[in-house]
């Protein structure tokens, strides 16, 4: 799954003081380069038929056109399938917790636990549940190459502290790599928290510092993971390098703040000292493409940030003030290459949550988010599909 590294923040302040965003002086063109000077195409907004799980932000997932939301009626996990076209399916899982969501093949995995660990495997039209007993505390993430799914735990480190005072690792961390065939165990390595998970078609990398494949042994990263990403950061005083794969390197001319990767190439957030940040875009060999300044608009409260690429584009968000003093979030899908606007923007009305879940498919985008409904103790989850 595409994840971002940058987490967007709802602001709790009121606005009722800054009223509608100003207007642009008579006769003044509208900005091209402004992701919200084109027109704004409101959401077809629907409601998850059950309670949002109690996670949040809402584990979610895209494959082959579809994607899965997870939900709760009464005490039954559910996990909606829903497309462009509408709902393709609705599965009930029984009364388990929900561990997360990822895809896989051109279906969906789904973990549930309670006394033992459930991999559900759904391929749209059945469910193929394989189960195994993970021993520890669960990592509470899944991860998937396409075609296996990995569960990971972790259990207090025995070992003694040495005479010297050296403080070891507090935690053993192990994985499972689940297919239909059953789960594989593999031994990881100690860790001092909870572990991060990240799968591409590549493989996995567990703590952002082993890599972890299908058939082999466990090896170490070149540097720290990137979080979310196939990426690998070298941290300098001035200047950050990264890879993918230790044999070569790109200085990226300042300090990488965020970094998204697919099969079109990198892009990096860069922070420069005294200077504005920028975006600097690179093939999947890392042969720099460009750099480009963020979007950017007076309407919005604070800066924009980016939420995600895929293929040629990228979807931005922004706060901007709504009505009665609300503050929504504003959505723009921008071009990759040169982040400028495609013509058209969206929002999200009045979300409740800390963020607005945002996923990338290939020709559309599903938003989700929480919103009040008149009691402050039950909200209600949105969702929406945006074809662009």
């Amino acid at each position: 799954m595409l994840t971002a590294f940058v987490t967007a923040t709802v602001f709790a302040t009121a606005i009722a003081s800054i009223g509608c965003s100003p207007a642009p002086p008579p006769n003044m063109p509208p900005d091209p380069g402004d992701p919200l000077a084109g027109a704004e195409e409101p959401l077809v907004v629907q409601t998850l038929p059950g309670a949002a799980p109690l996670e949040w932000p809402l584990p979610v997932a895209y494959s082959a056109g579809r994607y899965l939301l997870p939900y709760r009626d009464g005490s039954t996990l559910h996990a909606l399938i829903v497309s462009s076209g509408g709902a393709t399916a609705d599965f009930a899982l029984g009364d388990e917790k929900l561990l997360d969501v990822a895809p896989w093949r051109a279906g969906f995995a789904v973990a549930t636990f309670l006394d033992r660990v459930t991999i559900h495997f759904l391929d749209g039209e059945s469910v193929t549940a394989v189960q195994l007993d993970a021993a520890g505390t669960l990592v509470p993430a899944i991860a998937s190459d396409g075609e296996r799914v990995m569960v990971a735990a972790t259990v207090p480190n025995p070992t003694p502290p040495p005479p010297t005072g050296f403080i070891p690792p507090a935690l053993d961390a192990h994985a499972f790599l689940v297919d239909l065939d059953g789960p594989i165990g593999r031994e990881v390595g100690l860790v001092d928290a909870m572990p991060s998970l990240y799968g591409d078609r590549a493989g996995f990398i567990v703590g952002g510092r082993w890599r972890l494949a299908a058939i082999g042994a466990v090896d170490n990263t070149p540097a720290a993971q990137l979080p979310g990403a196939r990426l690998y950061r070298a941290a300098a005083p001035l200047s950050d390098s990264v890879t993918t794969d230790g044999a070569g390197w790109l200085d990226v001319g300042g300090v990488v703040a965020w970094a998204y990767t697919d099969d079109a190439g990198a892009a990096i957030g860069v922070m420069h000292d005294g200077a504005p940040d920028d975006v600097l875009l690179a093939s999947p060999a890392l042969a720099p493409l460009g750099r480009v300044a963020l979007p950017s608009t007076t309407r919005a409260l604070q800066p924009g940030w980016m939420r995600g690429f895929r293929g040629g584009r990228a979807l931005w968000e922004a706060p901007i003030a709504g009505q009665d003093g609300r503050v929504d979030h504003a959505f723009a899908v921008v071009d990759r290459a040169t982040l400028a606007p495609r013509g058209t923007f969206t929002r999200a009305v009045a979300p409740t949550s800390r963020t607005v879940v945002a996923l990338l498919g290939d020709t559309d985008i599903l938003f989700a988010w929480m919103q009040s409904n008149g009691d402050p103790h039950h909200p209600i989850c949105r969702f929406a599909l945006y074809p662009r």
